[in-house]
């Protein structure tokens, strides 16, 4: 079975020895063959009957194709371990697992004459006082011991023989185990040796023929009973274990006719420059020719090559295979595997690969499990192909099925990075965690993606923590996942400290993709001064003008509003794409400045769905939605974005009865909405009198199977709240696997505006808790919360956390929070040194607090002042001559309340009338106050005074109605 370590602890058993005498502090002899019958091997002592187990590890390392094993016993991890090949890399790594399985290491023996390998050995020795080190003769280096091949060491109860070429350059080092002298089985052999015999093209033996080769092969492994169990030396968790007998069944190079053994080996994939034929040549060509066009969507030519091939190597297959397989050209791979002469696990794998591949064209899920479950042989290989299809396809029971069924040995790290991924990207963030703590092995992907889960999901805290446990093992993915995730938080500071931090400390080039991430933040949260920075170091490194950073770097100058520099960076760039042309009429949009972007339009060789849907946004955030509709019908293809820009242009100008029209005909035409589309909907429904239609909105996300899609349940988290059903908007919240920070916000919100301020501010510590990042509008809600309970000091500390706890930068929304809570507690001279405080200037809805509030305590001197800056702002604010007006007239100043109602009349300033509106047959009947054009206004007063008149007959009550 496998330790949580990661150890096979074999279950069978190996029989002790008769007693022999202990010794305190047991030796390693290294025994020739000639000298061995004279010589005895010390041991530790174990008592008559008792049991041994073998606990074996191998240790990888894949930037050095190096492997070292521990060996020890399991049954007594206190007594001395031993380690065998060390490498020079990788000794604190070794040194560290050591030390937490609490073994007693004593040996640290070598073979190799690779100097890397003989360092490792020597550091070995230098950091743990006692180690005795042991090492190939043939390395002219000082040791306390040296070996030779064919020596037989005693370690302990156990038994490993030294079978290799002197010197290591031709053949590879093989191992033997057993239990003492006697050797009894089972016994185990790992190789390098084994894996050239599988054919998988990869071999220590590089210097050699295949005379050579045989010779190794033979003197070393053939000779072994067959039931000894072999491990190929690379990555042996990619392979099947198996016993030297099965693996001369299967794999008709491990025979012992010399002549065919070198016919087979000629038309392998191994490479031997000092023997290689014309022939081997020529084949190897056409397999990396074959492969070539394949990848390159040349199938024919792949195709006419292959078939003129004269002789066709196994390998020749496969590549033939996987070319139809990436063309999509799924029922031809199928045809060639059903005609191959003989298939490898490799073969099989290609195949199952294949259609989990194409599962769009074909039920590729289904065949691929067919011949998955028809393979004689499986590997890690198979395994995570078919976990890959299962996942791909949305069938997590079954993918977790062949989970629990995948050997120990193979189930990490490839094939559990599979299922984890296929999680992270449904929002399943806990299952993912489940797999990710469950994993004995982990590599750099399995961090890597974690790292980037807990990022998409808001939990950067959580995710810094694994990053900063990745310590020299981070790639470019880990960083940029990392920096991004503090990025899209609103954590720009420790997003670019971060970057900064890569350049000084990390081996990792900087690559596009991370300065993509950092231009895009800048542009977004509008760091000009950053993104400047940035820029210059792009030049020093010459990608200003590689195609997609210059795209990139266009986009967020545009974002800035800086169009003359986006434009003069667009016309420097040689080579340009449609995603260039595209960001540029962005930015000209984004500025307001729309001739110029419909002439940029215009010019356009190409434009696709973007080009059209940015033209049409930038016309609907100035109102001129006619303009979108006409540009809309010209389109030649509409997409769902398309279709949502419009709707959503219609939604944002208040159009909600053409919103809801222009989504019928988008159903009629039967193109599918997207997450986007119904998040419009049902903010046009929480804006208006369209609340029944969010939830025939809610009834079709379950039927078009998106009531689970983040952005749509947290739009239902606001609809309802606005509608008042803060139960049904907590039910929706409750319901959402992985909430992020957007949901945790529109349900505070929900809360605050509903007079749930308790649970808005429990909720919020929840979320903090729970490892989301808050954010400005986090922060509204919370104040918010805090003003409508009246909690002045509470409200502070939350104001004062931004900076000093979440380094989130208060904006003016913010202050004008501050400014209604204090004032609400009468605090209005502090409220008043607050806004003098700002950083900015403070926008009208600062000066509205202040105005309001100053209207409740009777502050005119402060209700002048703020009426002052607001009308500074905005002349056609109604507000502060209605506040001032009342101000007056409560202190029964008629003279200055006449002068104030003047002033507003003279400027021609109108307070927005009140509105009321009902649905009646599924049709808004809107009424202003003082508005007579409705159609049925007449029969709508006749109606009334009916009623009135009833009512004043039925209590007798004096009512006035004053007819307009």
């Amino acid at each position: 079975m496998l330790s949580k370590f990661g150890f096979f602890q074999f279950s069978a058993t190996f029989s002790s020895p008769a007693p022999r005498k202990k010794v305190h502090f047991p030796q390693i002899i290294a025994v020739t063959a000639k000298s061995r019958s004279q010589m005895g091997a010390a041991s530790y002592g174990t008592s008559s009957g008792s049991v041994s187990k073998l606990l074996f590890r191998q240790l990888f390392e894949k930037e050095s194709s190096a492997y070292t094993y521990l060996l020890a016993d399991a049954s007594h991890p206190d007594k001395p371990a031993l380690l065998v090949n060390p490498f020079g890399k990788t000794v604190d790594r070794v040194l560290s697992l050591v030390k937490e399985l609490g073994l007693n290491l004593i040996y640290a023996i070598n073979t190799h004459v690779h100097a890397d390998h003989v360092t490792g050995t020597a550091l070995i020795k230098s950091k743990v006082p006692g180690v005795k080190s042991i090492i190939s003769k043939a390395s002219n280096a000082k040791a306390d011991l040296f070996v030779e091949p064919g020596d037989k060491i005693c370690f302990g109860d156990l038994f490993l023989e030294v079978r290799a070429t002197r010197g290591h350059t031709r053949g590879c080092v093989t191992y033997v185990t057993g239990d003492g002298p006697h050797q009894p089985q089972p016994r185990m052999a790992f190789t390098g040796d084994a894996l050239s015999l599988r054919g998988f093209g990869r071999t220590d033996f590089q210097a050699g023929n295949s005379e050579q080769l045989y010779k190794s092969v033979h003197s070393q492994i053939l000779t072994l009973p067959k039931d000894t169990l072999v491990y190929p030396a690379y990555d042996y968790k990619a392979f099947s274990v198996s016993t030297l007998g099965e693996e001369m069944q299967f794999y008709p190079r491990l025979i012992k006719d010399e002549e065919k053994f070198k016919n087979i080996m000629s038309n392998s994939n191994l490479s031997y420059p000092k023997s290689t034929t014309k022939t081997n040549k020529f084949v190897v060509y056409c397999n990396t020719q074959i492969t070539s066009h394949g990848r390159k969507g040349n199938i024919r030519e792949a195709e006419s090559l292959f078939h003129r091939m004269p002789d066709k190597s196994i390998i020749s297959y496969t590549a033939m295979l996987s070319a139809y397989a990436n063309n999509g050209q799924i029922a031809n791979a199928r045809k060639l595997f059903d005609e191959m002469p003989q298939r490898t696990v490799a073969t099989w794998n290609a195949m199952i690969t294949a259609y989990v591949k194409n599962m769009n064209t074909v039920d590729g899920v289904e065949e691929a499990f067919k011949l998955f479950l028809q393979m004689p042989m499986r590997n890690a290989v198979s395994y995570t192909a078919m976990m890959m299809g299962f996942v791909n396809a949305g069938r997590f029971d079954e993918a977790e099925k062949l989970y629990e069924g995948t050997p120990l040995e193979w189930r990490d790290p490839f094939c559990s990075n599979v299922l984890m991924n296929g999680y992270l990207k449904i929002g399943r963030l806990e299952e993912s965690v489940r797999i990710f703590e469950g994993m004995v092995e982990k590599n750099v992907v399995t961090w890597s993606s974690m790292v980037d889960g807990y990022c998409k999901n808001g939990k950067v805290g959580e995710a810094r923590k694994l990053f900063d446990l990745m310590e020299e093992s981070r790639n470019e993915f880990t960083w940029c996942s990392m920096i991004d995730g503090y990025m899209k938080t609103g954590h720009f500071e420790d997003g670019f400290q971060l970057f900064s931090q890569m350049r000084r400390e990390s081996q990792v080039e900087i690559e596009p993709t991370i300065l993509t991430v950092i231009f895009e933040s800048c542009g977004r949260i509008g760091r000009y001064k950053e993104g400047c920075q940035v820029h210059g170091l792009v030049s020093q490194l010459g990608f200003e003008f590689d195609v997609f950073m210059g795209n990139s770097i266009i986009a967020m100058y545009s974002r800035f509003g800086c169009v003359n520099e986006a434009r003069h960076l667009f016309k420097m760039m040689s080579e340009k794409d449609i995603v260039s042309w595209n960001s540029l009429i962005y930015g000209y949009v984004q500025a307001g400045r729309l001739e110029e972007a419909y002439d940029l339009f215009e010019k356009m060789d190409t434009k696709d769905s973007v080009s059209w849907t940015t033209l049409i946004t930038g016309f609907s955030n100035k109102g001129l939605t006619e303009k979108c509709i006409k540009l809309f019908s010209e389109m030649p293809e509409r997409d769902d974005v398309a279709w949502t820009a419009l709707i959503s242009g219609f939604v944002n100008n208040e159009e909600h009865e053409k919103a809801v029209c222009w989504f019928l005909q988008m159903i009629r035409n039967s193109i599918r909405p997207n997450p986007l589309t119904l998040s419009s909907l049902l903010s046009a429904s929480a804006s208006s009198a369209f609340l029944s239609f969010g939830l025939q909105i809610h009834a079709l996300a379950f039927k078009l199977d998106m009531e689970h899609e983040l952005s749509v349940q947290n739009s239902f988290v606001s609809v309802y709240s606005k509608r008042g059903s803060v139960d049904d908007a907590y039910k929706v919240f409750k319901s959402i696997a992985t909430p992020n920070i957007v949901s945790f916000n529109s349900m505070i919100a929900g809360f605050a505006h509903n007079g749930f301020g308790g649970e808005a501010l429990e909720l919020f510590r929840k979320s903090v808790h729970d490892g989301h990042q808050p954010n400005q509008v986090t922060f509204l809600c919370i104040l918010s919360a805090c003003t409508h309970m009246g909690l002045v000091e509470e409200g502070w500390e939350h104001f004062k956390s931004m900076r000093t706890l979440f380094k989130v930068e208060p904006g003016p929304d913010h202050y004008a929070c501050m400014v209604d809570l204090l004032g609400r507690a009468g605090l209005l001279d502090e409220a008043m040194r607050l806004i003098k405080s700002m950083p900015v200037e403070p926008h009208s809805g600062v000066w509205g607090a202040l105005l309001g509030t100053s209207r409740t305590h009777m502050r005119l001197d402060l209700a002048k002042l703020a009426a002052r800056h607001i009308l500074e702002l905005e002349p056609n604010n109604a507000a502060p001559y209605v506040v001032l007006s009342d101000i007056y007239s409560f202190m029964e100043k008629r003279g200055d309340e006449e002068q104030m109602r003047l002033s507003k009349k003279l400027r021609g300033v109108k307070k927005s009338p009140g509105c009321s509106w009902i649905t009646v047959r599924d049709e808004v009947k809107l009424f202003l106050s003082g508005d007579k054009s409705h159609v049925n206004f007449e029969e709508i007063k006749i109606t009334l005074w009916t009623i009135m008149n009833e009512m004043t007959q039925s209590d007798g009550n004096n009512i006035v109605l004053l007819t307009p």
